[in-house]
């Protein structure tokens, strides 16, 4: 397991080697290094979804735009970057934490992968189980669909994964967490059936 987790390292090292500089802006900015970048991501996100509600494109329109600008940024950014960033100013320190930003990407990647994993073999392991997690889940999610508009939901989704990384380095999830289990720990102790003692041996 550890040797197929330090290939995946490896691999996903190499593969976003040049972006590095990129990564690690990204990483200073979503990781809340200054106080005013929540801000700044929370303006740019809902800017830029105003503009696309205003532009109003159809989803196909708006999916080739979206493949024609990742295209032109995985052509360009690398012919870019060498004239904006030199290879000889990249540091020890700046090596170290673009390892840690690949080793989180690595961790995020293959927590999804499991998570897939694990759900999809609760089919055959869990049946009943699967059967209504599916049926609940996608009733909620065609509910929620047909109540609020979707481009709505898809700002609240992005907003609230950018917002994630920042979150956690500050430690407000963890905060959040252990104030909920504060609060309904006491009750679910009590729900839960207590194991009966042991009879007592009689002579």
């Amino acid at each position: 397991m550890e040797n197929d987790k330090k290939k995946v390292f490896n691999k996903v090292k190499h593969d976003l080697e040049v972006y590095r500089e990129l990564l690690l802006i990204l990483n200073n900015i979503l990781k809340w290094e200054q106080n005013f970048f929540p801000g700044i991501i929370g303006g740019v996100l809902t800017l830029l979804f105003i503009i696309l509600w205003w532009l109003d494109f159809s989803t196909l329109t708006l999916i080739a735009l979206i493949t024609i600008f990742v295209t032109v940024l995985d052509y360009g950014y690398p012919l870019i970057s060498k004239f904006i960033f030199k290879a000889e100013n990249w540091s020890g320190s700046q090596e170290k934490l673009y390892e840690q930003v690949i080793q989180d990407i690595v961790d995020v990647r293959l927590s999804i992968c499991s998570a897939i994993c694990s759900f999809f073999s609760s089919r055959s392991e869990r049946s009943t189980f699967y059967l209504i997690t599916v049926t609940a889940g996608s009733i909620a999610l065609a509910w929620i669909g047909s109540t609020f508009n979707n481009l709505f939901l898809v700002y609240l989704t992005v907003l609230i994964l950018a917002m994630y990384p920042g979150l956690k380095a500050k430690g407000i999830i963890k905060l959040v967490l252990n104030h909920i289990n504060a609060v309904i720990g006491p009750y679910l102790k009590k729900i839960r059936p207590e194991k009966s003692a042991p009879a007592e041996k009689t002579d």
